[in-house]
This record gives structure tokens, sequence and C-alpha cells, in this order.
């Protein structure tokens, strides 16, 4: 399941440095950036990216606890926001 968040970058080159669920309000921050891929670019459209990411703040399943886990998240080039989901 994908759920829609906001990815919010920092630094230079920028990366990732924080992920926000859109509803309900969760935010985790992004420790480790594991992997990242690039598809190639069609008609003018920009690439579609796949961050794999060591974050920390609220557990799946149990947001009233925090903790540190993976999540994926992608852009895709037919949907708005950035999308998360769990490895």
């Amino acid at each position: 399941m994908e759920i829609a968040a906001y990815l919010r970058f920092g630094g230079f080159p920028a990366r990732p440095r924080r992920v926000d669920r859109v509803k309900p309000s969760l935010s985790w921050d992004v420790w480790e950036i594991l992997s990242e891929e690039r598809d190639v670019q069609h008609l003018g459209a920009p690439p579609a990216v796949r961050y794999r990411l060591r974050v920390r703040g609220p557990l799946p399943g149990a947001p009233d606890r925090t903790g540190e886990f993976e999540m994926f998240v992608a852009s895709r080039n037919d949907r708005p926001y950035w999308w998360i989901s769990l490895p």
C-alpha cells in the first residue's frame, strides 16, 4: 500500500531530509539514504525517482511509539505527491 506524502530536501546537492505524510499528519526525519534510483526521462517529463531511506519517527502500526525503520519514497510522473511504502 502506498500513502501520499511530501518530501522535503536540504543541503547541496539537495537530498531528502524529512518525509511528511499528507493525512493523517505524521513526519519522519531522514537519517540515511540507502539507495536512489532514477528512471529515464520521457518526452520532457521529469524522471521518476525512488529512494530507500532509513527514517526516525512514529513507527508503522504504532504511531504513539518512536523508532527507526526503512521506507521507500517514490515519485511517479502520472501522480501528484511523493508516495511512501514499507519494504
